[in-house]
């Protein structure tokens, strides 16, 4: 959360291998290798890997084998009931086993990723 002393997950020491086993165990298809860019150009991001279901991608970059960034993109504006119960049973696990929360900068809200009925709202845009 924001305030006078915040804490990156980077601070929270998560170990990669056991992140991955859970998103695995999940489901999510793991992209070994990630671009980003702009324009014409584009380069690989190194020690960066995305898991993927349907549209929505989780984003993970380590550092000594530790959680360095972990970000998502496209959970919400899903339609499909199906995938968001499968995305909303993500989200609730990662919160779950690795105590984190979500902290959406477009929406300037904090999500708690114990809280169902808050995931909820967050993947049925309720905020």
């Amino acid at each position: 959360m924001r305030d006078e002393s915040p804490r990156t997950i980077a601070d929270k020491k998560i170990d990669f291998e056991e992140l991955d086993r859970i998103l695995l165990t999940l489901g999510l298809e793991k992209i070994t290798e990630v671009y980003e860019g702009y324009g014409s150009g584009k380069w690989k991001c190194e020690n960066t890997f995305a898991y993927v279901y349907d549209r929505a991608q989780i984003f993970v970059s380590l550092k000594d084998n530790l959680v360095h960034d972990f970000w998502v993109d496209g959970f919400r504006f899903h339609e499909n009931g199906e995938t968001k119960n499968k995305l909303k049973s993500v989200l609730c696990k990662i919160g779950n086993e690795m105590d984190l929360i979500l902290n959406d900068w477009d929406l300037t809200v904090v999500i708690d990723l114990k809280d169902e009925s808050e995931i909820e709202k967050y993947l049925n845009e309720e905020f």
